[in-house]
């Protein structure tokens, strides 16, 4: 009865219904539209109303793609493009084929992908927005994790960020996890998904004004290889070989529908081959040193580094000039230069301790990071499963979760709730009186019968490290807390003797194998591992089946943490990009940050307002604790000065007297601000139509002599009997 009673309402009835269902959920859904992105694509596109169709279409395409719901995806992103290319929207369509070939690519239908691929770049690729490059930043960082710069040297959260802005690759990843070309102009798949091909941008530079050639990536790769950086294993199965000057071949042994979001990572972005080839091995260490990003490593020191804007880079450039990155040890410090406003963006490693105040902006991002504890499955008492899950018992998660602003863990997995795999079953839960029986079964009378157990942890993670401590020690568990300053102290001290540590681990891509779980494996060696987990890992990843993937990982947690107890997942955490109000542009998700070539810098005038600079130029925004202010400060075709006051009159507006400007002024004004671009006449026919007695249209005629659009005017207002 509802459809028949659906099928009998008039088109124009059934568009305004879906219009105000719409609108509706966009009320209730204010604080978390998310949740009803398909409904609100459903309604809108229903209503036919194209702008917020293609919004919340895109959006909950986006969704779908995120949780291996490629076919939805595609769907969703194709009526999209169905209402762009109604409108014209030539930019946007381009995009949203992107998508579609990701979504396509992601589903291994490498064909389709390759279709979806073509057709976007023969579209026209819109030009990057380019300011002049003026305003100064500071920028602080984890020193801990600070070690590298250079693609396949660096391999931390903040080494990753500070490459991108020194180096770029074949493609980048966008703010939706979407894949644009970045130094590829345009690319193809093969259908079987083990060759590509690039087409590198013609324009692309060295920062020392060399050309970036295919050469240069396929050197790269095979270097990486045999310098065994660390990095190398992301190159496992993958050959290149430079066809022509621009022109890249990258092989691949196995099919990897994730392949391009690893070209979008620091690991797999090129070395210029003239410099290493000059210096040797250690290129990498010079300062400036050679990239091929918008801005130039050009100093360095023991307290930080400093970038600035390459004059090669022709992409995309907000206002940034310079970056001064500051290191920071700890966190507690970096509080208080925060809130005394030393520096503009903040490391969110170092914000654990920090209160967001007025003059601090957080964007969060659903994150992919997971703290947790690892045991050292090497060393006593440690080498028995028992022992492990004795003390994953132990924790209750939301102690140590509190200090590390996250989301207790509970008896979830490694992998966090945002990661398709996810289980909320994966680890052991807290149950003291389990671990006594454990513990009893591995031969041990209680937790003092351990012995003393070494906990090593990072300086920034001190409270949750007593937290764990002290819950520990709860059950008998004699720890000494081992602190350490840096990553590579922390890999001393477990090497040197730590028996467990206090770390964590984020995805490196959207996908939980060869993003996550793979990853920590190869490089965190003292964690638990067997034959028969490494292959259940090698044949999850050879499945194309998408469900049948996710089972395969979620087995693998379950027998690697319920059953081995390698880890415990302690708290989850959104990513989160810290800065201040005056700092726009920069985004957030959950494997990467924008870098500052995107970032524009509007700061608060000496009077303390932030100050905007609208394209324009007639018009200043200044924001005055909040309150928008819109100053009109150069009409067009008139002079602000001592004779158009004269000329204005004093009128009552809103109870307070003020000079108004003459109607002739007005007029001129906006007769002047018309150009190819802003052919509206509206506006001054309106005005002309309602004053027509009271203009002095000589004046006028005198005053914009010399424009045709007010030529044009004057022809359309005589031939009207207007003037």
């Amino acid at each position: 009865m509802q459809e028949v009673a659906y099928g009998t309402l008039v088109e124009a009835r059934r568009r305004e219904l879906h219009l105000r269902v719409g609108e509706t959920l966009v009320e209730l859904h204010r604080g978390s539209p998310g949740e009803v992105y398909g409904l609100l694509a459903r309604h809108f596109a229903e209503a036919d109303e194209p702008e917020r169709a293609v919004e919340y279409l895109l959006k909950a395409g986006d969704a779908a793609r995120a949780v291996y719901a490629e076919q939805e995806a595609i769907e969703l992103y194709r009526r999209a493009l169905g209402f762009m290319d109604r409108t014209g929207d030539e930019a946007s369509g381009r995009e949203t084929l992107l998508k579609i070939a990701l979504a396509h690519h992601l589903a291994f239908d490498y064909r389709a992908a390759n279709e979806a691929f073509t057709e976007a770049f023969a579209r026209p690729v819109p030009a990057p927005a380019r300011l002049e490059p003026s305003e100064p930043i500071a920028w602080a960082l984890a020193a801990a994790g600070y070690r590298a710069v250079a693609p396949g040297h660096v391999n931390s959260p903040q080494g990753w960020e500070v490459a991108r802005n020194l180096f770029r690759g074949l493609v980048a990843l966008g703010p939706d996890l979407e894949i644009e070309p970045d130094l590829a102009e345009r690319f193809t798949v093969s259908d079987n998904g083990r060759s590509y091909r690039f087409t590198l941008r013609g324009d692309a530079l060295w920062s020392d004004g060399a050309r970036v050639t295919a050469d240069d990536f396929a050197f790269t790769y095979a270097r990486m290889a045999e310098d065994d950086v660390d990095t190398a294993f992301w190159l496992d199965g993958v050959s290149a070989s430079a066809v022509d000057v621009r022109t890249l071949e990258l092989r691949l042994r196995q099919p990897r529908n994730h392949f391009l979001y690893l070209l979008a990572q620091p690991p797999l972005f090129a070395w210029p081959r003239h410099v290493y080839e000059r210096e040797g091995r250690d290129w990498h260490r010079a300062v400036p040193l050679v990239g091929n990003g918008p801005f130039v490593l050009t100093s360095r020191d023991e307290h930080g580094d400093v970038i600035v804007v390459a004059p090669q880079w022709s992409g995309a450039r907000g206002n940034v000039g310079e970056v001064t990155l500051v290191l920071q040890v700890s966190s507690a410090v970096a509080a208080d230069r925060w809130r005394r406003g030393e520096w503009d963006v903040l490391d969110e490693i170092l914000a654990l301790p920090t209160a967001a105040d007025h003059e601090t902006v957080v964007e969060r991002s659903t994150g992919t990071w997971t703290h947790y504890l690892g045991f050292h499955a090497g060393r006593a008492p440690f080498d028995d499963a028992r022992v492990r899950r004795a003390l994953a018992h132990a924790i209750d998660r939301h102690g140590p979760a509190e200090p590390l602003k996250g989301t207790a863990a509970a008896t979830g997995g490694l992998l966090s709730p945002t990661m398709p795999g996810h289980s909320h079953r994966g680890a052991p839960a807290f149950d003291p009186d389990r671990v006594r029986a454990l513990l009893g079964e591995a031969g041990y009378a209680d937790g003092r019968a351990l012995g003393e157990i070494v906990l090593a942890y990072l300086d920034l993670w001190e409270d949750a490290a007593s937290d764990v401590a002290a819950q520990l020690a709860a059950v008998g568990v004699r720890i000494r807390l081992l602190p350490a300053a840096t990553d590579p102290d922390l890999e001393a001290a477990i090497e040197e003797g730590a028996h467990a540590f206090l770390w964590g681990w984020s995805a490196d891509y959207p996908d939980p194998g060869g993003g996550i779980l793979e990853p920590i494996l190869r490089v965190v060696p003292w964690l638990y591992r067997d034959e028969q987990l490494e292959e259940l890992l090698a044949r999850a990843a050879s499945l194309r089946n998408q469900d049948e993937r996710l089972r395969a990982y979620r087995d693998f947690e379950r027998i690697w943490i319920g059953e081995q107890g390698a880890v415990v997942p302690l708290a989850y955490a959104d990513r989160l990009l810290w800065r201040r109000p005056w700092v726009t542009g920069m985004w957030a998700n959950a494997i990467a940050t924008s870098t500052f070539a995107e970032a524009v810098v509007r700061r608060p005038d000496p009077a303390g307002m932030r100050i905007e600079r609208p394209p324009e130029e007639w018009l200043l925004k200044a924001y005055d604790d909040g309150v928008l202010v819109d100053l009109i400060f150069a009409p067009s075709g008139v002079s602000v000065d001592e004779e158009l006051l004269r000329r204005a009159e004093e009128l009552q507006v809103h109870a307070m007297t003020m000079p108004v400007a003459s109607v002739e002024d007005v007029l001129i004004s906006l007769l002047h601000a018309l150009n190819e671009q802003s052919l509206d006449l509206t506006g001054p026919l309106e005005t002309a139509r309602a004053l027509r007695e009271q203009i002095d249209w000589d004046d006028v005629w005198r005053r914009t002599d010399g424009s045709p659009f007010a030529a044009a005017f004057r022809a359309l207002v005589e031939g009207l009997g207007i003037a």
